[in-house]
């Protein structure tokens, strides 16, 4: 029997806010970075182990489902850092791990997803729960923007982009209880390997736009049923591209966090989510699509808004 899936809590923890000549000498950048069509103004720093903001991304997320560590089947963590810098160390995992109260549970890596890193942990840990085989999952993903990683993407381009440091949480569960939304469909995701050596961006348009067609049909929804749409923190200008693709209105896409938290790599989803339920705005049945991009890869879904928490 396939199972329903709900997803809930989401929940993150950030550097301290930081403006972008903080960093950014260039003026004439800074003023671009400005411009209507990318919006940042801010991007979160963080001065300590990026390792802190997971625990507390974690905590926050366990209280705000009513749940306990020990309730936790399996733990995905995603981070470009995970790639960039072969940091998934035993020794802060299992302090972490003894912290917070998670050593009996394992632990997968995502790797290489890049910031569409939360839709591949979605779809595995989706699979996993409509099968039966674990009751709440945890997903995990953290970046901090130092070492091999970037403050600043595509510097001297048309649309450059701010990075900033956050870990962010949820749960995805079999149980309604605690629970924000249900699942509608599957989590889709699109892979295209011959981006890394020859990028097309005609190419990933056509990507972008099959995987939106097919996770519609998979929810059995169209564009017309989807009332908020969320997506990667790039720029208001990308938005707006990701809105044409999909067919939807850019009124509906939420941008709240793009001037102040900028991208936070494969957090954004979770971040915005975060802040889409504090507005109060989203009321019970509401559905939002959820997308992510990262290099040569995306990922989508939709969800349902819970009647407060409960199953419909």
């Amino acid at each position: 029997m396939i199972r329903p899936v709900y997803l809930g809590a989401p929940e993150y923890a950030a550097g301290s806010f930081v403006t972008l000549d903080s960093e950014i000498a260039d003026s004439a950048l800074c003023a671009q970075l400005r411009h209507a069509e990318h919006g940042a103004n801010f991007f979160p720093q963080c001065s300590s182990s990026i390792f802190e903001l997971v625990d507390t991304a974690i905590q926050r997320s366990l209280a705000s489902a009513h749940l306990q560590a020990q309730d936790i089947d399996a733990v995905f963590l995603v981070s470009n850092m995970l790639d960039a810098q072969d940091n998934l160390e035993p020794g802060w995992l299992g302090e972490l791990n003894a912290r917070l109260g998670l050593s009996h549970t394992v632990h997968y890596q995502v790797g290489m997803a890049g910031c569409g890193g939360f839709h591949w942990a979605a779809r595995l840990a989706a699979s996993l729960i409509a099968a039966g085989e674990c009751k709440h999952i945890l997903i995990v993903s953290f970046d901090k923007a130092g070492g091999k990683l970037q403050r600043l993407y595509g510097a001297g381009t048309d649309f450059p982009y701010v990075t900033g440091d956050a870990a962010a949480a949820c749960i995805l569960s079999s149980e309604p209880d605690g629970m924000d939304y249900r699942l509608l469909g599957k989590v889709i995701n699109r892979y295209d390997g011959r981006q890394i050596l020859a990028p097309s961006l005609d190419s990933e348009m056509r990507c972008i736009s099959q995987l939106i067609k097919a996770t519609y049909a998979s929810a059995e929804l169209k564009a017309k049923d989807i009332d908020v749409f969320i997506t990667n923190n790039y720029s208001y200008a990308a938005s707006q591209l990701y809105c044409q693709l999909a067919s939807l209105s850019y009124a509906i896409a939420y941008t709240g966090t793009i001037a102040t938290h900028a991208h936070c790599f494969s957090s954004d989803n979770l971040i915005n989510l975060h802040h889409l339920a504090a507005k109060g705005e989203v009321g019970a049945g509401a559905r939002l699509l959820l997308f992510s991009t990262g290099p040569f890869q995306w990922g989508a879904c939709i969800l349902e808004k819970l009647d407060n928490g409960m199953g419909q």
